[in-house]
């Protein structure tokens, strides 16, 4: 019997063991993907594009410059970003076509941290209320 019960117990610790790596992995994709919503430019057109002036371009009456037409004026930053994709409000960003990527993997580890943590909340108020109990 004893050893039926140290052999579970140390499948369990391998699993724990085995969710914290993968936790830690979500979590270091999260901080890279926080930091390069927050670091890099979402793709600003500051100046006229060269191809613009034909048919297929639009006239930013903000900015005053010609963007093609996958560029839309945002109007919280008051700049024109290619490949516009919307405005978080949660980052104070624009996300373009430069930080959309970064921002599905933010948008996926920020559920996947909150589904462990609602998961991993019974376990440690079980664990708190069994170390009272003793005590």
């Amino acid at each position: 019997n004893t050893v039926y019960v140290l052999t579970i117990t140390n499948n369990f610790k391998r699993g724990f063991h085995l969710v914290g790596w993968i936790v830690l992995v979500v979590f270091l994709a999260h901080f890279i993907a926080h930091t390069a919503l927050v670091f890099w430019n979402p793709g600003v057109s500051l100046s006229s594009h060269p191809d613009c002036e034909g048919i297929r371009s639009s006239y930013c009456m903000e900015c005053e410059i010609y963007r093609p037409n996958s560029t839309v004026h945002c109007t919280y930053c008051n700049v024109c970003i290619a490949q516009y994709d919307h405005h978080c409000i949660f980052l104070g960003k624009c996300i373009g076509g430069v930080t959309e990527k970064f921002f599905n993997v933010f948008s996926v580890t920020v559920c996947t941290l909150m589904i462990w943590c609602f998961c991993e909340l019974p376990f440690l108020l079980a664990k708190s209320d069994s170390e009272t109990d003793v005590q």
